[in-house]
């Protein structure tokens, strides 16, 4: 089956006229993931001391200095919010299918049995906090080793060489996280289909979906980078900002390293302040999953009827 190549524009602007058009219906769909999009990364309280005390158990210098500096507590957090994240893509593409197919379009307020596949995919978004983490710990056991020594240039002063280690851990720093994200936004175009058949209750092997977007990688790629990384990227660095104001970045780290669980008030106080950034995040997610049904039916109607109902 030979598909259409899926349009850049018209296709950004059937997921944003998609989203703005039926707000209600995201209102209540998004009500449950965003309880648990507030409400699960707490549960990192607990989980990321208990792992550091395993780890400490084999022996820190190999696991658990690599934890702490790849930051593993951020992957856990990242983990646990995609898991509100993905069922609310879930929700939402079940919405458009039956909206299209003239079915009932109330929307699924709690849980469906598709969301486990969909909620199964979550680590595709993960790609490059991933990345960036095994390329620390690999940094880290290289440097255990005296394996990056052998790149240091000879005959260096101790000021020389301090220098060229900043800079060599600023470059790496860079190439990484630039990598990192190009292999994530490519990955996630090119298996887009995946997220909206998983939801779709009729689940693609990879081969099947990497057919459906055969050729079509860069605008992909371009989509989905638009559509959802930059919005919640931006989300995160303005997060950031806020939480700097309110908080001391160094509280939650206390928390983690004391394995003290905070007081009632720290805890609600910290993720209501991320409740803006929450629903920014599945905003960018409901125009993230407009993108994954297109590639997956490659037909423009699937948006365009539907936004027409509500017109």
């Amino acid at each position: 089956m030979v598909h259409r190549k899926i349009p850049l524009g018209p296709t950004m602007a059937e997921a944003y006229a998609t989203l703005f058009a039926n707000l209600w219906p995201f209102a209540r769909i998004a009500a449950f993931p965003l309880l648990l999009y507030l409400l699960l990364p707490v549960l990192n309280i607990a989980l990321y001391p208990m792992l550091l005390r395993a780890a400490a158990q084999v022996h820190p210098v190999y696991l658990v200095a690599p934890m702490q500096r790849g930051r593993l507590d951020l992957i856990i957090e990242q983990a646990l919010l995609l898991i509100a994240v993905m069922v609310f893509c879930s929700h939402w593409i079940q919405f458009l299918i039956a909206a299209r197919k003239q079915r009932d379009v109330r929307p699924i307020q709690f849980w469906s049995r598709r969301d486990p596949h969909v909620v199964a995919l979550a680590p595709l978004l993960m790609i490059s906090t991933l990345t960036t983490f095994a390329v620390v710990t690999l940094t880290h056991y290289a440097k255990l080793y005296g394996f990056t020594d052998l790149i240091l240039p000879s005959d260096m002063g101790l000021t020389e060489t301090l220098e060229w280690w900043q800079l060599f851990y600023l470059v790496l720093g860079l190439v990484t996280v630039v990598f990192a994200v190009l292999l994530e936004v490519l990955i996630v175009g090119r298996l887009a289909p995946l997220f909206a058949a998983a939801a779709a209750g009729e689940p693609l092997r990879l081969t099947a979906a990497l057919r459906l977007t055969k050729g079509q990688a860069l605008r992909l790629v371009t989509l989905w980078a638009l559509l959802f990384w930059l919005p919640v990227y931006a989300m995160t660095v303005l997060q950031g900002h806020v939480d700097s104001i309110y908080l001391d970045p160094r509280t939650l780290e206390t928390v983690y390293r004391a394995r003290v669980w905070p007081s009632f008030e720290f805890v609600l106080t910290w993720r209501l302040l991320q409740l803006p950034s929450a629903v920014v995040a599945l905003a960018a997610m409901a125009l993230g999953a407009s993108f994954f049904l297109r590639s997956y039916m490659h037909e423009s109607e699937v948006q365009e009827a539907f936004v027409g109902r509500f017109e």
